[in-house]
């Protein structure tokens, strides 16, 4: 009992980690400052969160996953993954990015 409690404490403290990271991600943006490895970062989080209920995973993969996660975006600047993570992360953080005015298209103008 003592561990599903904190099972659940682990994944609901991962989500609104997630969930502050994205909001991280759309001020950056904002502010001209969009880089690939934050939404690479975001969107490696967020299919962490997805997986351990779709696989019936405990939320204690968590401690493993987003380490990895940062590591993984960390590496996306490399030849082979940059390829295949930036346009799925691109798409990830164009959800974020919805209604958003950054300025230098203020500056533009």
């Amino acid at each position: 009992m003592f561990l599903n409690i904190v099972s659940d404490i682990i994944y609901i403290f991962c989500t609104l980690f997630a969930i502050v990271w994205g909001i991280n991600m759309r001020y950056r943006a904002k502010v001209g400052q969009r880089e690939k490895i934050f939404e690479v970062f975001g969107l490696l989080m967020v299919i962490s969160l997805v997986l351990i209920p779709a696989l019936s995973l405990s939320p204690f993969h968590l401690l493993w996953m987003f380490p990895v996660s940062f590591l993984l975006g960390m590496l996306s600047i490399l030849f082979p993954l940059n390829l295949l993570l930036w346009p799925l992360a691109s798409l990830y953080g164009s959800i974020w990015y919805i209604g958003l005015k950054s300025k230098i298209k203020e500056i533009e103008k």
